[in-house]
C-alpha cells in the first residue's frame, strides 16, 4: 500500500510540475507576442 500511496503521489507531482510549466510557457508566449505587437506599432 505505501508504494501505491508513494505512486500516486508522484503522479500528482508529476502532473503539477507539468502544468505549471504549461500555464509558464503559455504566459510567456502571450507576453512576447505583446512585446512583439508593441513594437511593430512602434515602427
Amino acid at each position: 500500500m505505501p508504494s501505491a500511496l508513494s505512486e500516486a503521489t508522484l503522479f500528482i507531482k508529476t502532473m503539477y510540475l507539468v502544468v505549471a510549466s504549461l500555464f509558464l510557457v503559455a504566459s510567456l508566449s502571450v507576453c512576447f507576442r505583446h512585446i512583439l505587437k508593441s513594437r511593430l506599432f512602434m515602427i
